[in-house]
């Protein structure tokens, strides 16, 4: 165990609770979460499982595993009922807890996002997989990476650090455009399912946006851009922490100076299309932006 705390479950008394989806034990705690009011740490918590794990499709079966964590709370808050040891005070506020239980499963279960592609763009150190992440996980969207896909295609591991110089190498413009084709197939596959996607790609050229925008009209999904902006202080921080750490990107502060030369500014999207979130403000205030920005 590497970090501070260490969260473990004891009910593993029997194969079926030991060997299980670890999407339902992530849910479960996330669930706990939002029930208690916390729904911003649920956020930052999926977010950063999520990004942590390159898994981009587990946001699609969050819904599910919370619904059911949800609904079993509920039923073993009922069982508590029939016990008659427990007086009428007792019953009144698991009663209660019961019912917000099954609330909340309901919500899970009738609350769906029909298929959306939500497109993350901007520098290298603005906050779009942070944020992209957690949205993923809001909305039970897959969540399709250009850092964790590129390496993927080329055969690496997520995390194998290629400090290549701007635009060569790995990032060479044929492998990104091979990258880009990659996440528009990986996207189209979902949304013709009626799945809600999200891109996190810097989408720095015009041409790479109109394609995404042409692929959720195709696909009759909804569509929104979303573009991740903060001050340059706070860029070159995260940057420099981000080189010592087990992560996909290799952004570093020059390539974001050579990103700011070449990127080409967003003026081809209607306003309803296009938000900008300043990712130094809390995640859960970029969230709601961007739900009120779709609807």
């Amino acid at each position: 165990v590497k970090d501070s705390v260490c969260i473990y479950d004891c009910i593993e008394f029997n194969e079926r609770f030991r060997y299980s989806d670890v999407a339902s034990d992530v849910a479960f705690l996330a669930m706990d979460l939002e029930f208690r009011g916390y729904r911003a740490l649920s956020d930052e918590l999926l977010g950063a499982y999520i990004g942590a794990t390159g898994d981009s499709t587990l946001p699609l079966v969050l819904p599910f595993y919370k619904c059911y964590r949800a609904y079993v709370r509920g039923k073993v808050d009922g069982f508590q009922l029939d016990q008659p040891e427990i007086d009428d005070e007792q019953k009144r506020l698991v009663s209660e807890g019961a019912r917000r239980y099954f609330g909340l499963a309901h919500q899970y279960a009738t609350h769906s996002t029909p298929a959306t592609l939500v497109v993350m763009t901007g520098l290298t150190g603005t906050g779009k997989s942070h944020l992209g992440n957690a949205l993923a996980a809001r909305l039970g969207a897959a969540i399709y990476s250009s850092d964790v896909v590129r390496k993927a295609l080329l055969g690496l591991e997520a995390t194998e650090r290629r400090w290549e110089p701007f635009g060569a190498g790995i990032y060479n413009p044929e492998t990104t455009a091979m990258t880009y084709d990659a996440l528009l197939s990986n996207a189209r596959s979902m949304l013709e399912r009626g799945r809600p996607v999200v891109l996190d790609a810097s989408f720095l050229k015009r041409d790479e946006r109109e394609a995404t925008q042409r692929l959720a009209a195709e696909t009759n999904a909804a569509f929104a851009v979303v573009e991740c902006t903060t001050d340059e202080a706070t860029i070159k921080q995260r940057l420099d922490e981000r080189a010592t750490e087990e992560v996909a990107s290799d952004g570093r502060w020059e390539i974001y100076q050579r990103q700011l030369e070449v990127r080409e500014p967003i003026d081809e999207l209607a306003a309803e299309s296009h938000l900008k979130v300043d990712s130094a403000t809390p995640l859960s205030a970029q969230i709601a932006a961007v739900l009120k920005q779709l609807g």
